[in-house]
């Protein structure tokens, strides 16, 4: 093997791992703004979602349905889904929260919570 070759066959390795991590870059939902979260807080305020769920940031202290800080297993697509077709005793808000607005919810919650 050439000393050319062996530098190729290096850097392609290098790109490779580096393709992994970029792609999970990607992924990961932007950080939201102070006006987001400011709306997002106002979203889990104007909804009641505290009168179940703990949540510091929404200084939400119920003890009804899961807390979300610390909630290893939430991820965007299961608040999503929750908040929009609700699931045992909580209630579906699709239709009553627009579908941005639940997003931004799901979003909110994912980066405030401890």
């Amino acid at each position: 093997m050439t000393r050319l070759t062996a530098i190729s066959l290096a850097c392609l390795g290098a790109a490779a791992l580096a393709i992994p991590a970029l792609a999970i870059a990607a992924d990961a939902p932007a950080k939201l703004t102070d006006e987001q979260v400011a709306k997002g807080r106002q979203l889990f305020a104007d909804n009641s979602c505290g009168a179940c769920h703990a949540l510091a940031d929404g200084n939400g202290g119920g003890g009804i349905g899961p807390s979300l800080d610390n909630n290893t297993q939430l991820t965007h697509d299961l608040i999503v889904n929750r908040v929009t077709n609700g699931s045992g005793p909580m209630p579906a808000f699709g239709g009553s929260i627009p579908d941005p607005d639940i997003d931004l919810l799901a979003r909110y919650v994912l980066q405030v919570k401890k």
